[in-house]
């Protein structure tokens, strides 16, 4: 059947956006364990430390885009507990998430789940601490430190290169083709389901999409993208100025089937 006919539908998973140099959910859980681990020999013996001493190594993690480029993973998550404003430290909130970190450093070890999805669903009590990290994930993947500015990098020098010819390529000539013939219009848009958290396709059909000589509409015009997973923000456009928009974007991922249980201590 015809991605065209009225009644398809395409479901894309993880590999949509590997040729642009973010992980498949499967490579998510090592890369993760692996980041975390490295974060943690930078923490050790922090836990239980007096008020100043456990600020300023927070603050350490995220007072400077290149510090916290070397500790992204607990940078980000240790970021949500202080307060800006009135420049103060929650410090029981900062020792319970250094203990979460630990816990996770282990359990994410030889974890049995086969994708960051399936373990959030599995450890619904990590699911905070887990969606900040794959958004540090995709940071690290896609963007790049320059100086003191984390800024997006180019297609043009992810891991695997825009100009070589991928599956977006031909979806977008497919759809072409579609418009020309009449069976592709605002009245009978091609219908995505997209199971990643990044805007990685958006991104390519916004820049790529209209890149030729016949005239085109915007790709919306022509495609519904749902992401039943929810979408992180603009990982592909935006500098990071502050570890707060991991956060922001980590907010934003809703996994299928996940529980709803706020951010509570995990039993033992």
């Amino acid at each position: 059947m015809s991605i065209c006919a009225k009644r398809s539908v395409l479901i894309l998973g993880a590999g949509v956006s590997a040729p642009f140099g973010v992980p498949q959910g499967a490579r998510m859980i090592p890369n993760i364990q692996a980041g975390l681990s490295a974060d943690r020999n930078f923490v050790d013996g922090t836990e239980g430390r007096l008020a100043y001493e456990l600020e300023r190594f927070v603050r350490s993690t995220f007072s400077s885009n290149s510090q916290f480029w070397r500790q992204p993973y607990f940078g980000a998550v240790l970021s949500r507990h202080w307060d800006s404003v009135n420049r103060t430290l929650d410090v029981g909130g900062i020792n319970q998430d250094l203990r979460r970190l630990r816990n996770l450093c282990g359990l994410l070890l030889n974890q049995t789940s086969e994708t960051i999805d399936d373990f959030i669903v599995e450890n619904p009590s990590y699911s905070d601490v887990i969606k900040i990290c794959i958004a540090v994930e995709i940071m690290k993947r896609t963007y790049d430190l320059q100086g003191e500015k984390i800024s997006p990098k180019s297609l043009e020098v992810r891991t695997v290169s825009a100009k070589q010819r991928n599956w977006i390529h031909l979806l977008i000539n497919l759809i072409r083709h579609g418009i020309r013939s009449g069976t592709v219009s605002p009245e009978n848009k091609i219908k995505i389901i997209s199971f990643n958290y990044d805007g990685i396709l958006e991104y390519v059909l916004d820049r790529q999409f209209e890149n030729t000589e016949s005239q085109y509409d915007h790709y919306t015009n022509y495609i519904d993208i749902v992401h039943p997973h929810g979408q992180c923000g603009n990982l592909n456009v935006d500098a990071i100025s502050s570890p707060f928009q991991l956060t922001e974007w980590a907010s934003g991922i809703s996994v299928v089937n996940e529980r709803n249980v706020g951010n509570a201590e995990p039993r033992r």
